[in-house]
């Protein structure tokens, strides 16, 4: 559990400090989806539903990190 709220709250906290941004609320989304997915489905089963997660978490993190970046200089 702590792999699907840990990136929320990045996302979350993200969004409070920059609200121009939309890939935080992609973010946001892309986990809330993921969660809500894997309670109905085979509980996190899914071969293609945890790469896909993955793949665009990595891509929403990369995002998140380099606004942050920019931000801050």
């Amino acid at each position: 559990m702590l792999l699907l709220f840990v990136p929320l709250k990045i996302f979350i906290r993200a969004n409070s400090q920059n609200r121009e941004n939309n890939v935080f609320i992609s973010g946001v989304f892309l986990t809330l989806g993921y969660a809500s997915f894997g309670m109905v489905n085979i509980l996190l089963g899914d071969t293609y539903m945890n790469g896909f997660y993955v793949f665009f978490l990595a891509i929403f993190l990369l995002l998140t990190n380099k606004s942050k970046t920019v931000i801050e200089a």
